[in-house]
């Protein structure tokens, strides 16, 4: 796994051994990116279950501002700032790293709005509408951002939640990426 464009580009990610952690596939990155080029200079990103820090890394390579990353696994908040530090993106002030549960980090959050989100959760935990709800009832994405939701292909996300619309949706091989903005 490595870094695909940017100031880090070609910089090896790496992961914990086992299947703790199911890290975003280059040509997946790849595609989400291509599409998100426009939004990233000086955006402000939300991972929301940082696993590798793949995502959050590759937008802060292509120009990304500032980035917070949560994870509950204290291992996997350790690496994501590890996988920070070896690409030469860690900036404190800017890029935190926090172990902490996604869902509970969201309802208590109470600062700006963020320009992209991405959201990867383990697949069979079911947070899904969770994640949708809370992004939408707690203002998190800022008007013209993006939430990017990844889930297996044969999860039927929502067409909206809330104040949120699915824009897009694709699917590679076993994955779909789900593309929320907001209703205007």
């Amino acid at each position: 796994m490595r870094v695909i464009a940017g100031s880090a580009r070609g910089h090896k990610l790496v992961c914990l051994p086992g299947e703790s952690i199911r890290p975003t596939l280059d040509r997946v990155r790849e595609a989400v990116f291509s599409s998100l080029t426009p939004y990233l200079p000086e955006s402000r990103i939300l991972d929301l279950f940082g696993g590798t820090g793949a995502m959050g890394v590759e937008a802060l390579s292509r120009g990304a501002a500032a980035a917070v990353f949560l994870d509950t696994d204290p291992r996997a908040a350790r690496l994501i700032e590890d996988n920070l530090r070896r690409c030469g993106l860690w900036r404190p002030g800017e890029v935190r790293v926090e172990r902490a549960d996604a869902l509970a980090w969201m309802e208590a959050y109470g600062g700006p709005a963020f320009d992209l989100i991405f959201a990867d959760p383990p697949y069979q935990s079911g947070n899904y509408p969770a994640i949708l709800e809370k992004v939408s009832r707690k203002e998190l994405l800022s008007p013209e951002g993006s939430l990017v939701v990844e889930s297996p292909k044969d999860l039927e996300l929502p067409e909206a939640s809330g104040n949120l619309y699915k824009a897009k949706e694709k699917t590679y091989g076993d994955v779909r990426i789900a593309y929320y903005r907001i209703k205007n």
